[in-house]
């Protein structure tokens, strides 16, 4: 077991904790005892940015705990883990206490945030009681859980009349229900798991929205080709590839097709729709292949 005993930071903004395993998912103080293996938590900084932190039992030797931070990096502790946290001015954390200290950067910008909300949803779908508040409005729940509200600034640029990138994230997330009414555990599982890769998505396609609308608006239909080629430059792009899995030219060319079969209105649905069913984290749907190939709409390029 272990503990987070301080949150500071030079701005002044206040440190929380939430989650933790099963039904008992919600704020913590600091100072509880977290834990055991399996439980999760998302540590936030406000408005900084957040950590995602899972607690992944005995470390490489009977010495050691392990902590998986933002899903990749490993921190060791041993005994009962007396956790200091600090927040520097270029929003990277430190975490101290443990066999070494850990430097790293905050997750912040839309396209950052795919850990944040896969981790918020992974937690929402153990507990039962937190489904109705999902449910009813999830982005409340979202930002009650260390979700950054700092990464939608400067995103809600409008684009021929559709509705804005945060707009459609918070449009997706909405669409999201939990049920305990799952027939077969199977089918539970299937959902979440095509659901999971969607959140861990969702950010970085909203945050790709504008790049991609104004690129294509701008050329039309004719010149997919050369927009292919711009959008290979764009580090939204490659935001988004790295978080589907998939090759820049890959999703280049995925959300070019999409965009001019769904239209500005229901891009990022879309994209992510694809993008899940292309890896196999989703089934495809006749419509999500007639999507990705850029055939069967009606739509113009602002969505209606």
């Amino acid at each position: 077991m272990w503990h987070i005993e301080t949150i500071s930071t030079r701005t002044g903004e206040q440190g929380a904790i939430w989650g933790g395993s099963g039904n008992a998912v919600g704020p913590r103080p600091l100072g509880d005892r977290l834990g055991p293996q399996g439980a999760a938590y998302i540590v936030s900084a406000g408005d900084l940015g957040s950590l995602t932190i899972e607690d992944t039992g005995a470390g490489p030797n009977s010495r050691t705990w392990s902590l998986l931070v933002n899903g990749k990096h490993q921190y060791l502790y041993r005994d009962e883990g007396m956790l200091k946290i600090s927040i520097d001015a270029a929003n990277v954390a430190t975490i101290a206490g443990g066999t070494a200290p850990l430097s790293v950067p905050l997750l912040r910008e839309m396209d950052e945030t795919g850990p944040l909300t896969q981790q918020i949803m992974k937690l929402v779908s153990t507990a039962p009681s937190l489904y109705p508040v999902w449910n009813s409005d999830p982005m409340t729940l979202m930002f009650t859980a260390g979700f950054p509200k700092s990464s939608m600034i400067n995103l809600r640029e409008g684009i021929g009349g559709a509705p804005d990138c945060c707009t459609q994230f918070m449009a997706w997330l909405k669409s999201v229900q939990f049920t305990a009414g799952w027939e077969t555990d199977a089918e539970a599982s299937n959902w979440l798991g095509c659901a999971l890769c969607k959140g861990l998505i969702v950010g970085a396609a909203a945050a790709a929205f504008v790049v991609v609308a104004a690129a294509c608006i701008a050329a039309g239909p004719v010149s997919t080709p050369a927009i292919i080629a711009l959008l290979e430059t764009s580090s939204s792009i490659a935001a988004l590839a790295s978080a589907g899995g998939m090759t820049v030219e890959g999703v280049a060319n995925m959300a070019v097709g999409v965009f001019f079969a769904a239209g500005a209105t229901a891009f990022v649905m879309s994209i992510i729709d694809s993008i899940c069913a292309d890896t196999g984290a989703c089934s495809k749907s006749s419509e999500q292949a007639l999507l990705v190939t850029g055939i069967g709409s009606n739509m113009d390029v602002t969505g209606r």
